[in-house]
């Protein structure tokens, strides 16, 4: 994946969660790791035509699971978590690491995480504009919920 539009990516999320919450990003991204990895997959269907994009889901315990971002792209693979605070409070980048396969991808989500992960689904780039707002508008909820307590 490109490095600028990485990192134009990454301080996207960084700024949105700060727009919404005046907490750490660990309580900011807190269960929002569905709806935010498919925000973000969504966002670069629309901003990339020639990539897919896949949300993995990770069980990582019995009672802990969590969903990543799998962008795929002229035979390169890169692993993304906009909610990677969560797991790794002070990361600097969304970027969990980059592959040549699918099944390198789920190795380093493995070794990075702990726990089983697998596809779960891949986005569809004909989402509808009315998809997007229904996202923020869920992501929104969550994050003002995370920063009340």
């Amino acid at each position: 994946m490109d490095k600028n539009y990485l990192n134009n990516l990454n301080q996207i999320v960084i700024a949105y969660y700060k727009s919404k919450c005046n907490e750490s990003l660990a309580v900011a991204s807190k269960f929002c790791c569905s709806e935010m990895a498919r925000y973000i997959g969504h966002k670069i269907l629309n901003e990339i035509p020639d990539t897919k994009a896949y949300v993995l889901k990770g069980v990582i315990t019995k009672d802990l699971a969590h969903d990543i971002l799998l962008i795929h792209q002229k035979g390169e693979y890169a692993l993304l978590d906009p909610a990677v605070w969560q797991f790794f409070d002070g990361k600097e980048t969304v970027s969990v690491g980059e592959g040549k396969s699918m099944s390198s991808i789920l190795k380093l989500a493995e070794k990075t995480y702990g726990g089983e992960w697998s596809v779960s689904e891949e986005l569809d780039k004909g989402i509808s504009n009315e998809e997007l707002p229904k996202l923020k508008t869920i992501l929104d909820e969550i994050i003002k919920e995370n920063c009340r307590q």
